[in-house]
């Protein structure tokens, strides 16, 4: 039997992008987020998940990624890096699917000197290509 991955698929701009779904909490519709001043530009701020303040993250602003979104379609993913929630704001959460570990290859490209990669590989199935995200690079403040 294959060794197999179970991923949550997110739509990015016009990208598929993936996490390994152990690392998903929950999904939820975006909610109220508070401002937080002197935070890093790709941070929306934080907002109050049943008491607890989780920060969140607008994955397109941390890519890089312009144009517009259907609204109606975001999506936050509630993601735990160690002891800590994150908010992963995305255009939307298409599926979950399982893979073969085979169908991972190492991202294509190359980071800046000194900056964490976001992209740590490239999951390949069919026709399709989708970008395996680092949880954990996208809050850091370096990258």
């Amino acid at each position: 039997m294959t060794d197999t991955v179970q991923l949550c698929v997110m739509a990015i701009g016009p990208e598929q992008y993936v996490i390994d779904i152990a690392r998903v909490e929950e999904i939820l519709q975006p909610t109220r987020v508070l401002q937080v001043p002197g935070a890093p530009r790709f941070v929306e701020g934080v907002i109050n998940l049943r008491g607890s303040m989780v920060p969140v993250v607008d994955v397109r602003k941390r890519l890089g990624v312009t144009g517009t979104t259907a609204k109606r379609k975001e999506r936050l993913v509630i993601s735990r890096v160690g002891a800590r929630r994150i908010g992963l704001l995305v255009d939307a959460v298409n599926q979950v699917i399982r893979v073969p570990v085979s169908a991972f290859r190492p991202a294509p490209m190359t980071s800046t000197p000194g900056k964490s990669p976001h992209v740590v590989g490239v999951c390949i199935t069919g026709d399709s290509v989708r970008f395996m995200l680092d949880v954990l690079a996208l809050v850091a403040e370096d990258g």
